[in-house]
């Protein structure tokens, strides 16, 4: 479990920031 949430972690920001780019 700890190694998908931090996959989410670092997954999250990445897709998001083009978006709020």
């Amino acid at each position: 479990m700890g190694s998908s949430q931090k996959t989410e972690s670092m997954v999250t920001p990445v897709f998001a920031t083009p978006i709020l780019t």
